[in-house]
């Protein structure tokens, strides 16, 4: 089980923002939306390959209803950054949630 104490990451999390360039395409940035305390812990060989994408590790934060964590964002510690893919419940009761992600994954 997670504790508080357990939570010794700071982490940014972000998502994708589109601006014209111009030309008629976009210009992919990412922008800030909030900061997290987390676990991060390396996924084991069964959580590694899920739904034809590769989960490399666990984030697990306490959940916050302001905050919504969504596919597709990021997280970013340092100068790591992490692709979410899957974000569920750990507790059953909504304390917690664990976020399935891939190390300096790309969206495809």
């Amino acid at each position: 089980m997670t504790r508080i104490g357990n939570l010794r990451r700071r982490l940014d999390l972000q998502k994708q923002s589109f601006t014209p360039d111009g030309e008629g395409g976009f210009v992919t940035n990412w922008i800030s939306v909030a900061a997290l305390w987390g676990e991060i812990m390396p996924a084991s060989g069964a959580q590694a390959v899920s739904l034809d994408r590769r989960i490399t590790h666990l984030v697990r934060i306490r959940n916050n209803p302001e905050t919504e964590v969504k596919t597709g964002m990021q997280l970013v510690d340092g100068s790591r950054f992490f692709l979410v893919h899957h974000v569920a419940e750990f507790d059953n009761r909504g304390k917690w949630l664990e976020i399935s992600v891939e190390e300096g994954g790309n969206l495809e």
